[in-house]
């Protein structure tokens, strides 16, 4: 696992953990990106909560796994958030972080990628990155840790 900034504010850099699955050598490949709950307001991406069971799904369903951070509310705005989620798509976007971050062979399919979004963590539309745009497959509903599938629709 590799950790890498993405994004730096001011003295701040914020992170995601990368994880490509361990069989595939070559070819272009899908992500789940994880993003943690707390209700915008607490959380990181290796807290306590941490769905363990999701990375290992991904993993061995031949998914690469991110795990990311982002700034958090009353030290930040959920417009900051906002765009923190667009700096973290447009920097797995760039064919560099292929090349860079990736196995020789390997590269990111940055068309949109399958999100796992926990309890709380939910963005109103107009805070949402557009482009590209994550597809959301699973997420919790605020109430607990009931979930809900959401079908992946790209048309």
């Amino acid at each position: 696992m590799q950790t890498i900034a993405y994004s730096r504010v001011e003295d701040l850099e914020i992170k995601f953990d990368l994880e490509p699955p361990p069989s595939p050598t070559s070819g272009t490949l899908s992500a789940i990106i994880y993003m943690h709950g707390g209700g915008l307001e607490s959380g990181a991406r290796r807290d306590l909560l941490f769905p363990e069971w999701l990375r290992e799904s991904s993993l061995r369903r031949g998914f690469i796994f991110i795990a990311a951070d982002h700034r958090l509310l009353y030290a930040s705005t959920a417009f900051d958030i906002s765009e923190d989620m667009k700096a973290l798509f447009a920097f797995l976007a760039d064919p560099a972080f292929s090349e860079k971050h990736l196995p020789a062979g390997l590269s990111l399919d940055a068309s949109p990628s399958p999100s796992w979004v926990p309890p709380g963590a939910a963005m109103p539309p107009a805070l949402r990155p557009s482009t590209p745009s994550p597809s959301p497959v699973q997420s919790s509903c605020s109430s607990g840790w009931a979930r809900t599938t959401i079908p992946v629709c790209n048309h």
